[in-house]
């Protein structure tokens, strides 16, 4: 009588101990679904994160805000402008495209003399000098810079092609030019014409052998 007792009683007390075992390993694996698996909130938030990088890569929206993109957009022969364009470039944190013409010019087409190429085309009213296609989409950028070295008075025919074969409407575009001597309103009236529909700041005029610095304070004053 007091054997089956005593084995009731440890009966019970093996039960308890299987319980505690039970409840604990429940816990346990709990704990673990809860680490492995984010609630809905983390992966919300996550997924905003994400979505949020790539709009802004995107030139998109974040939160309702716009993050503008800038693209300086150059024609170059001699070298002068491309470096004032990657000034631009490097101080408005932008992307850079180099207008080129299919055929490229030589020394000769530049030539200050009436039969040259430069000379013909530059006098001539029609803008038919092709263009390489640029490899790039304007619908992702607000703001372009358009740069080109002064050709008697006038933007090198390139420049008219580019701009009549894209749209530009909408955005904000600034026009630069390197020389020397010549000032850009003219060529600036010309190039207004072909894109009617943008958004025309103020040209600006730099010396071909512009510092950095230089070109800094110059697009402060200016712009």
């Amino acid at each position: 009588m007091i054997f089956l007792n005593l084995q009731k009683k440890y009966k019970k007390i093996l039960c308890l101990i299987l319980c505690v075992f039970a409840v604990v390993g429940l816990c346990s694996c709990s704990k673990n679904a809860a680490d492995n698996n984010p609630s809905d909130e983390q992966s919300s938030s996550q997924s905003v994160d994400i979505q949020s990088s790539q709009d802004a890569l995107s030139g998109g929206k974040i939160n309702n805000q716009s993050y503008e993109k800038t693209l300086v957009v150059y024609f170059s022969c001699t070298g002068n402008t491309a470096q004032i364009a990657s000034y631009i470039a490097e101080i408005k944190n932008a992307d850079l495209l180099e207008i080129e013409a299919q055929k490229p010019y030589t020394s000769e087409d530049l030539s200050k003399n009436e039969t040259s190429r430069a000379y013909i085309e530059q006098h001539s009213n029609i803008n038919d000098v092709k263009i390489k296609t640029p490899d790039v989409s304007l619908a992702n950028y607000t703001t372009v810079y358009i740069g080109y070295p002064i050709w008697y008075g006038k933007a090198p025919r390139c420049i008219c092609t580019f701009l009549a074969e894209n749209d530009l409407s909408s955005k904000t575009v600034i026009a630069f030019c390197t020389s020397n001597e010549s000032g850009i309103d003219e060529s600036l009236a010309e190039l207004k014409a072909l894109q009617p529909n943008a958004v025309w700041k103020n040209g600006i005029r730099f010396d071909s052998a512009e510092t950095p610095s230089g070109v800094e304070q110059i697009l402060k004053e200016k712009l």
